[in-house]
C-alpha cells in the first residue's frame, strides 16, 4: 500500500513539472514600442515582436512596408518608411494581429514629418585662381533643392561671373532634388582679391510662404589676386609678358615653365647699350616681344 502511495505521488510531482513548462513556455503577446517618428527622409525602423504563436503584419500606407509580413514566435520586423513627398506630417498604423484569434493583434503609430522648403548649397565658399586657360574657369554648384529659385548676381560681378543654364525638375513633390549650376569666370588682372556673393530666391511662382521668399541663401566666391605688374620695373615687364602670354593661350613658347631670365626668353629683344639711342633708365627692359601661335576668344589683355 505504502508502494502504490509513492508511485502515485511521483506521478503527481511530474504532472505538476509539466504543467509548469507550459506555462513556462507561454508568452505574452506584445511589442517594444507602439510609437515610432521618423524624418522626412524616410529610413528603417526595427520593432522585437514577443509571441508563442503565428502572427501576420499589415501597414494601412503604401509608403509603410514591414518585414517579415508574417511568422511564428518572436521576432524582429524591420519598419522601411518612404521618403516624404510634401511639408505636412503624416501618418500610418502598423497592425500585428494573433493568425489563431484576429481579435488579439497590437499597433504601432508611425508619424513622419514633411520636408521643409529649402535651398541648400553643397559648398557655399569657394576659392578661384586669378587665372586658367578659357576652357577650365568654371564652377559646377550642386544644390539641393525643393523649390523653383532665381539666381541674382550683383551688377557690379556680372563682368567677370556668368550663370549658365539650369533646370528644376520637381517632378517628386518637395522631395529635395540636386540640381548642377554652372558659373564661368574671368580673369582677375588686378593685384588685389575680388568677391562675388550670389544669391538664391524662390521664384514668386514657387508658392511658398512670404518667410521663405525673404530667404537669401548665399554663394560667396573669392577670387585671387593678380601678381602685381610694377610699372617702369624689368620685373615689371617680365610680370605682364607672363600676363599676356597666358591670356592669348600661347602654345609655342615656354617662358613660364623655362626657369631661365627673361634675357634668354625666346621672341624677347630688350633693351641693350648701343640699341637706338637708348638712355640708361631703359637698359634690361623690353623693346619689344612677339607673339604668336596663340588662341585666345578674348579681347586684347589687359597687361597690354
Amino acid at each position: 500500500m505504502k508502494l502504490r502511495n509513492q508511485i502515485a505521488a511521483f506521478v503527481l510531482a511530474i504532472a505538476a513539472l509539466a504543467a509548469c513548462s507550459e506555462a513556462d513556455e507561454k508568452i505574452t503577446f506584445g511589442i517594444d514600442s507602439n510609437s515610432i517618428s521618423v524624418e522626412a527622409v524616410g529610413g528603417t525602423k526595427t520593432v522585437k515582436i514577443s509571441a508563442s504563436e503565428n502572427w501576420v503584419a499589415s501597414a494601412s500606407v503604401p509608403w509603410i512596408t514591414v518585414s517579415p509580413a508574417n511568422g511564428n514566435g518572436s521576432k524582429e520586423c524591420s519598419l522601411i518608411i518612404d521618403s516624404a513627398l510634401t511639408s505636412q506630417v503624416r501618418s500610418g498604423v502598423v497592425r500585428i494581429t494573433k493568425t489563431e484569434n484576429s481579435a488579439e493583434y497590437q499597433e504601432i503609430r508611425v508619424e513622419q514629418k514633411g520636408f521643409e522648403y529649402a535651398i541648400t548649397l553643397d559648398n557655399p565658399e569657394i576659392e578661384i585662381a586669378n587665372y586658367d586657360a578659357i576652357d577650365k574657369r568654371y564652377i559646377d554648384v550642386k544644390i539641393k533643392t525643393n523649390v523653383d529659385f532665381d539666381i541674382q548676381v550683383p551688377d557690379d560681378v556680372t563682368s567677370w561671373v556668368k550663370t549658365g543654364q539650369y533646370e528644376v525638375e520637381l517632378d517628386r513633390g518637395i522631395r529635395p532634388r540636386e540640381v548642377s549650376v554652372r558659373f564661368n569666370w574671368g580673369i582677375n588682372s588686378m593685384p588685389m582679391e575680388r568677391l562675388a556673393e550670389i544669391s538664391f530666391h524662390p521664384t514668386k511662382e514657387s508658392n511658398v510662404t512670404d518667410d521663405m521668399l525673404a530667404r537669401n541663401d548665399l554663394l560667396t566666391i573669392r577670387q585671387a589676386a593678380a601678381e602685381e605688374i610694377e610699372r617702369g620695373t624689368r620685373a615689371g615687364d617680365s610680370v605682364a609678358l607672363l600676363g599676356i602670354a597666358r591670356s592669348l593661350e600661347v602654345w609655342a613658347q615656354n617662358w613660364e615653365s623655362s626657369g631661365e631670365k627673361m634675357d634668354n626668353w625666346e621672341d624677347v629683344v630688350l633693351w641693350e647699350e648701343g640699341m637706338d639711342g637708348y638712355v640708361d633708365s631703359l637698359k634690361g627692359r623690353v623693346k619689344y616681344a612677339r607673339f604668336f601661335m596663340f588662341s585666345t576668344k578674348e579681347g586684347i589683355p589687359f597687361e597690354v
